[in-house]
């Protein structure tokens, strides 16, 4: 809570971590992507809460205009990934810890490296 966060959550019973992503996608932004990338796979750990974590780039309709849920988005920020990456690296934000930790293992393939 009050953490900087990306879009997340639980697999379903059967549900594909693909099909989890396009539904919290909808779920907390109100958009469908139109467009899934997986970037990468997070293994368990303390800082995860002991979950695995598979992370995505979704890609939304060029004129989407997203409406976060009230009861799961406080605000939204729109940043390029080079500025992503110049406020993680500032420690200018409150990042969750989950989330700079999925970056050290995705971060080369959103910052282009």
């Amino acid at each position: 809570p009050l953490h900087w966060e990306c879009v997340g959550g639980h697999l379903g019973p059967g549900e594909a971590y693909a099909e989890a992503a396009v539904r919290e996608v909808e779920e907390e932004l109100g958009v469908v992507p139109v467009r899934l990338e997986r970037l990468g796979k997070v293994r368990a750990c303390e800082v995860t809460g002991w979950e695995f974590l598979e992370i995505y780039r979704a890609t939304l309709r060029k004129n989407a205009v997203p409406q976060p849920a009230p009861a799961e988005v406080i605000a939204t920020e729109w940043m390029t990934p080079a500025e992503l990456r110049a406020e993680v690296l500032a420690g200018a934000w409150p990042f969750s810890p989950t989330f700079l930790h999925s970056l050290e293992t995705v971060g080369k393939k959103i910052w282009g490296e």
